[in-house]
């Protein structure tokens, strides 16, 4: 074992193949552990360290230092000073920063290995490499690239661009306006408060606007939010997306994909395939407080829509779609706060009230009936005016109605075209 202390010049200090103790000192060093588990110190100065073969510490200190770990499971600290850290081989541990509180603008590559980098604060660049990496962006507008395999990227504080690679990785942004893109693999993406921008490449991706750890429990969710507009694009694969609050557009791209809007003024495109958009949270909670004037369009494929409350505009597009109302607040009749149907094909597309309860005055769930144009209690029944038909619903018994909705376009509508038995 060998123990090299330089001096306040610029030094040059090689290990051997034993576990070394290299210190720099002051001045502009070059340090090289070699063989063995290494400890190198670069200290004041702009160094260069190298630990070779081995498990080996690196310490920047201050200055502008590159830090190189070789092969083994390196730990490397840039400390102070805008660093650049390379793991190469082994499962390696990278922080930009050191405890000191000083930032600068890192870069770190993790290289081959399980690795886990740590920006801390500043602007920073972190890439995992290959295999299975842990990113922690901290605080600064950082870049985060997970490389191949399954990587857990933590964006940070910031405007971040964070790109996934290949894999199935775990991407979560937090306050400020992030660029996420999962890339191959099925990924879960999150990307906290702020107007974010979101992909996911090809896989089966869920995609969430704003409630990052919180849209796994409702409860959390609901505290832990963000409202302002993002968007998400689901690309290739059987997405899920999630807009939460604000008003948001959502794009599921190719497949079947599962799109919900929740809260806000939103857009949801589904696309190609058979998809299934959902204007408001409160479809899937019973929350009422979540509600917005939502545009859906399904595209091509057998499509299922859903507006939820308030004023909402519903295109089916291609394929034989379900217009899907399951409660009087869905349109409260008279309000002018009514879901409008675009684009119906009759004997192609079909009005579901099949969740749809008939009395809410008795427990358990009642089958509505079909009453024509007569207005009937516990019943749907329709009015055609010029070139609209309005469709009308009693849940309570009173044969006047709590639910109203338009299609727009079609004056020829009949029971075929609706479905009232539970599924």
């Amino acid at each position: 074992m060998a123990n090299f202390i330089g001096t306040r010049l610029a030094d040059l200090l090689k290990g051997g193949p034993g576990n070394d103790l290299l210190r720099g000192l002051g001045g502009n060093d070059t340090l090289l552990g070699n063989d063995g588990n290494d400890t190198l110190e670069g200290g004041d100065g702009h160094d260069l360290l190298r630990g070779g073969a081995g498990a080996d510490r690196l310490f920047g200190g201050w200055g502008a230092d590159f830090l190189t770990g070789g092969a083994g499971n390196d730990q490397l600290d840039g400390g102070a000073g805008h660093d650049s850290l390379e793991g190469n081989h082994g499962n390696d541990t990278l922080r930009g920063d050191g405890s000191g509180g000083i930032h600068g603008n890192d870069s770190l590559s993790g290289g081959d290995g399980n690795d886990l980098l740590y920006g801390f604060g500043g602007h920073d660049r972190l890439d995992g490499g290959r295999d299975h990496d842990l990113l922690h962006g901290g605080g600064g507008n950082d870049t985060l690239l997970g490389g191949a395999g399954d990587d857990t990227i933590y964006a940070g504080a910031g405007n971040d661009v964070v790109l996934g690679g290949d894999g199935d990785d775990l991407i979560e942004g937090s306050h400020g306006r992030d660029t996420i893109k999962g890339g191959d693999g099925d990924d879960e993406m999150y990307g906290g408060r702020g107007e974010d921008v979101m992909g996911g490449g090809a896989g089966n991706d869920t995609i969430v606007g704003d409630g990052w750890e919180g849209f796994r429990s409702l409860q959390v969710m609901i505290e832990n939010y963000g409202d302002s507009p993002d968007t998400l694009r689901g690309g290739a694969g059987e997405d899920r997306l999630h807009g939460l609050h604000g008003n948001d557009l959502l794009d599921g791209g190719d497949d079947d994909d599962s799109i919900a809007g929740w809260d806000g003024d939103d857009t949801l495109l589904g696309g190609n395939g058979d998809d299934y958009l959902v204007g408001d949270l409160d479809l899937y909670t019973y929350y009422p407080y979540h509600e917005g004037n939502d545009l859906l369009k399904g595209g091509k494929g057998d499509d299922i829509l859903a507006g939820g409350q308030l004023r909402d505009t519903l295109f089916g597009g291609e394929g034989a779609d379900t217009f899907w109302f399951n409660r009087d607040s869905d349109g409260l009749a008279g309000s002018g706060e009514i879901d409008i149907i675009m684009d119906f094909e009759v004997g192609t597309d079909l009005i579901s009230f099949d969740r749809f309860d008939a009395d809410r005055r008795t427990s358990g769930m009642d089958v509505l009936e079909w009453a024509g144009t007569t207005a009937t209690a516990n019943s749907v029944w329709i009015k055609v005016e010029s070139n609209r038909t309005l469709i009308y619903a009693d849940n309570n018994g009173d044969k006047i109605a709590e639910f109203e909705a338009e299609v727009h376009g079609v004056t020829n509508l009949s029971e075929d075209d609706f479905a009232f038995d539970f599924l």
